[in-house]
């Protein structure tokens, strides 16, 4: 039992993880014609959160019973927390400020939700190691498509004040 418990918090750091560092790759290619910083303690409040849902997800898939309900579970806590780790990321953005637009937010959360309940439900549906590769490839590009549908419906504004509640970062350091 301790050595299942050890490999879901391993497998949540991997995954979490993973989901963090794709989305912050793509923040660091975001171009924008104004100076921008990352508050170093928001960004890593926004990694320890995509990490969480991951582990809570992951716990629900191999300690419960797998049933629909439970797949559709995992992937709705997982697309909620993508976006949670998203949003929480882009408020750690200094000397610039996020606008978004309802419909943005709306098509973020839609299709954050529905990707990862579909991802999850190929990998774990069927327990196949061709379904586990394509859930995994479906997950990867589910966190790809969340971001950049997210970022679509963003504008960003030059703001003069610091709000830092950590170190600063710049996107050359990250």
């Amino acid at each position: 039992m301790f050595q299942k418990k050890a490999s879901i918090a391993l497998a949540a750091i991997a995954l979490g993880g993973g989901t963090w560092a794709m989305h912050f790759v793509a923040m660091l290619g975001l171009k924008l014609p104004l100076l921008f910083y990352y508050d170093a303690a928001i960004t890593l409040a926004s990694a320890l959160i995509a990490i969480l849902v991951a582990g809570s997800a992951l716990l629900i898939l191999h300690f419960w019973t797998r049933t629909r309900r439970t797949l559709v579970l995992a992937g709705m806590i997982v697309g909620l927390g993508v976006l949670a780790m998203h949003y929480l990321g882009m408020s750690a953005m200094e000397l610039c400020r996020a606008l978004y637009t309802p419909t943005g937010i709306a098509l973020a959360v839609v299709s954050s939700c529905v990707l990862n309940v579909a991802a999850f439900s190929i990998a774990y549906g069927q327990r196949s190691q061709r379904n586990i590769i394509v859930g995994i490839l479906f997950f990867g590009c589910a966190v790809f498509a969340v971001h950049f549908i997210a970022i679509s419906g963003t504008d960003f504004v030059a703001v003069d004040v610091l709000r830092e509640v950590g170190s600063l970062i710049s996107n050359e350091v990250m």
